[in-house]
């Protein structure tokens, strides 16, 4: 009688269930490692839902402001009602209730462009702090940042009317 080529039953059981432990182990940790953008797009939306409802409480312009020598992002109010935004002074908008800076480790996330509205010749940041406004009637100045990390290139666009910022893939 010739011999049966392959694998029994037992070997195929024994195989896939060490798959299946390594799979339990290595999955979950992979997904782990380098994936900052969800939580940190929440964490900036928070702020800006907050910049925003203080700007119409207030009547006073906000912002939010990059700052890489910090590493975070900073909720500011103007100090003024009036004013253009090249002329105020900002104030944090910190107070006992709620912290108005997001963490931003420039080394895993760093921001290649921002861009105002469609004025695609702002493209080599003129600022050196890149910042997104919110006007006292409840709008916000449409924006885009562009940011390289780990998993490639990203943009994140402000809505001027929701006062959101949502992620798009590329740039």
């Amino acid at each position: 009688m010739p011999k049966a080529v392959g694998f029994s039953l037992i070997e195929l059981v024994v195989a896939l269930l060490i798959i299946g432990i390594a799979a339990t182990v290595v999955v979950p940790r992979w997904r782990k490692t380098g994936d900052q953008r969800g939580p940190w797009l929440s964490q900036l939306n928070y702020l800006l839902q907050i910049s925003w409802q203080d700007a119409v409480v207030t009547g006073k312009l906000h912002r939010l402001r990059f700052d890489a020598s910090k590493q975070q992002v900073l909720a500011e109010v103007a100090t003024a009602a009036t004013g253009s935004s090249a002329t105020q002074n900002f104030q944090s908008l910190g107070n006992k209730y709620y912290q108005a800076t997001v963490a931003w480790d420039p080394t895993q996330l760093i921001l290649t462009d921002f861009v105002v509205g469609n004025d695609q010749s702002a493209l080599k940041a003129k600022q050196s702090e890149p910042a997104l406004l919110i006007y006292p009637d409840g709008l916000a100045q449409p924006a885009t940042l562009n940011f390289s990390d780990q998993r490639g290139n990203f943009s994140i666009r402000l809505n001027p009317f929701s006062v959101q910022l949502t992620e798009h893939a590329g740039h």
